[in-house]
């Protein structure tokens, strides 16, 4: 049988109450402990995340440039071709002339059919022996070429005229390629033709035929008109809408 310790201490409350709020400050600590780890670990993520999307930035930034260059190359290698093309059919131009002109003139294309340079641009060597530099002495545009053209080609079939201008007003400048410099001008003509013959051959002079002496290098284009096809055999005033292109 066990018998009671009658010389053992009690249990002092003070002591018991020490070690209470010790525990207390120890767990306040850690707790402060802890949310500064927290608040820490917080801040770093928030600089990592922000440091990784400025990277992904520059990386996609990287990459878009990495891509324009590859464009620009793209686009340098098509200009560089281009210009190459238009060297050697402004050389065939030059050295073919005659061939070309009763090519686009007379449709006898024997000499150059075996050429698919010249035969596959004859629009676009038309348009190269037409276009040129329009600028007068004292003016921006000289008027006087452009009426000359007119009534001295566009006017005339087989040496004879075939209407006559009767007024011709001139619009503003129009750009239409800045970086070739490469320019219109509207202008309001009215010519009295006497038959339907001499209003088609001035369209055919215009559109599709080309001048073999090249006196005057004028590019036109027709816009609208107002021909009355039922009247073909009368004489007529027609007033046209056209363009002249030319480059400075």
């Amino acid at each position: 049988m066990e018998t009671l310790d009658t010389n053992q201490q009690p249990i002092n409350s003070d002591i018991v109450s020490q070690q209470a709020n010790f525990i207390q400050k120890q767990n306040k600590v850690a707790e402060i402990k802890y949310k500064i780890f927290a608040f820490v670990l917080l801040i770093l993520c928030i600089w990592f995340w922000g440091s990784l999307e400025s990277k992904i930035a520059e990386v996609d930034a990287l990459h878009t440039n990495i891509s324009d260059i590859k464009n620009t190359n793209q686009l340098l290698d098509i200009k560089i071709k281009s210009d190459q093309t238009n060297k050697k059919i402004i050389w065939l131009a030059k050295e073919q002339y005659d061939l070309i002109v009763n090519c686009i003139n007379k449709r006898i294309c024997s000499g150059i059919t075996t050429n698919k340079e010249i035969s596959s641009n004859l629009d676009n060597l038309r348009t190269f022996y037409l276009t040129n530099k329009l600028e007068g002495t004292k003016m921006s545009i000289d008027q006087k070429l452009v009426l000359k053209a007119i009534d001295d080609y566009l006017l005339k079939k087989d040496g004879n005229s075939i209407g006559q201008i009767q007024s011709i007003t001139y619009g503003e400048q129009v750009t239409v390629n800045e970086e070739k410099g490469i320019f219109k001008l509207p202008i309001n003509v009215q010519i009295e033709f006497f038959n339907k013959e001499e209003f088609v051959n001035y369209i055919l002079n215009t559109e599709k035929y080309l001048d073999p002496a090249l006196k005057y290098r004028v590019f036109f284009k027709i816009v609208s008109m107002n021909y009355n096809i039922a009247n073909y055999e009368s004489l007529q005033k027609v007033t046209m809408l056209m363009e002249v292109y030319y480059y400075r």
